[in-house]
This record gives structure tokens, sequence and C-alpha cells, in this order.
């Protein structure tokens, strides 16, 4: 286990345990995983409105978040949530530079599976950077979390990710109809998912 690992973070709440996470994840060729601070509002709202209307696409947050204000609050409720071993959310870093976001969400400890969401800035993509996050991120569930399965959504139409499920060796399970609400109408949504025993981890 490397540093990240070490800074494991298992705190006692009722009968349950609530896992907090690293702070860092290295996924390796430059690229950093880190919880953020109060401190990263600014990069990740100027971040946001570069990327605004392609984000809105398939991410209804993004209409949500139209001041820095906003993002003072997605920060807040994201350390709550820590806290509360509901959801994890990284910062990505290649190279030192911020370049998006990734993470883990309804993390149930009780069927130990979570899903896994991620964006990244237009100037980013094509370079394997959501791919190698998303890789130490089910890492983190299955070898740090005791997760048994990991899924990753996808909304029909959104061919980047879907190529990133498959790249990763996520099975699609089916496919949700009108699953989620977003500024085009309702999307269908594809289901992926990978199991401990299945998992490829280098």
């Amino acid at each position: 286990m490397g540093a990240g690992d070490q800074s494991l973070r298992r705190a006692r709440g009722g009968n349950e345990t609530v896992i907090s996470g690293p702070d860092v994840l290295d996924a390796g060729d430059g690229l950093v995983l880190r919880h953020f601070t109060l401190d990263d509002a600014q990069v990740i709202y100027e971040h946001v409105q570069a990327n605004r209307e392609r984000l809105r696409r398939y991410l209804p947050w993004a209409d949500r978040t139209v001041s820095i204000e906003h993002t003072f609050q997605f920060l807040l409720d994201a350390s709550a949530a820590r806290q509360a071993g509901q959801w994890l959310v990284y910062g990505l870093w290649q190279d030192g530079e911020f370049v998006g976001a990734a993470g883990t969400h309804d993390i149930d400890r009780v069927d130990h599976h979570l899903s896994i969401g991620y964006w990244i800035s237009q100037s980013a993509e094509g370079r394997g950077i959501v791919t190698r996050a998303c890789r130490r991120l089910i890492r983190l569930a299955f070898e740090e979390l005791g997760m048994e399965r990991v899924e990753i959504r996808v909304a029909v139409g959104n061919d980047r990710s879907c190529a990133i499920a498959a790249r990763l060796g996520l099975k699609l399970e089916g496919v949700l109809r009108h699953a989620q609400k977003l500024p085009s109408g309702y999307a269908d949504i594809r289901v992926y998912s990978v199991l401990r025993g299945e998992f490829q981890g280098s």
C-alpha cells in the first residue's frame, strides 16, 4: 500500500464504519487525484464556465453552477458527504494542472457497491486521463473500501464515456429508459458494471 492508501481513515459512526478515503491517489503518468478543499473553488468554477455548454449536455448540475458561491456550496456538501461515507470527490491534476474531477457516489456499505462519475475539460480530452482516474477509483473501491461491485452509468449518445467503460472492462448490463432528465429531454441510461473478481487493475 502507498502513502495514499495508508491515509485511509475509518471513523466509527453508530454501528457502521464510515469510510472517508485517502486524501490523495496516484494514478500514474503524472496524474494525481486529490480531495478538494475550499481553496480549489476558483479553478473549479473557471473550468466549469469554460466547458459549460459541453458539460450541460449530460451533467445537469452544470446549469445549477452559475456563480462561485454555488461551487463553494458544492465543496462544503462534498466534505460533509465524505465524512458521512456517502461519496468521495477528487480533483484531477495532470502534471500539476487541474483538468477535471472524478469520484465515487451512492456508496452502499451494506450490499458493497458504488458508482463512479467524472468530468474533464475539453482541453484535456484524448489523453487517457479519465480512464486512468477511473481505474484508480475502481482499485480504491475493491482493494481499500471492500466493495464487490462498481458501476458507471452513461447517457445513450455519450459515446466517449461509453468507450471509457468498455476500455476498463465493464460489462453493459442493460439500458434504463428515460432514467435521467437532461436539458434536451429524458435520456436513456446505459448501466455498465464490473465485479471484484473480474477487474484487471493494471
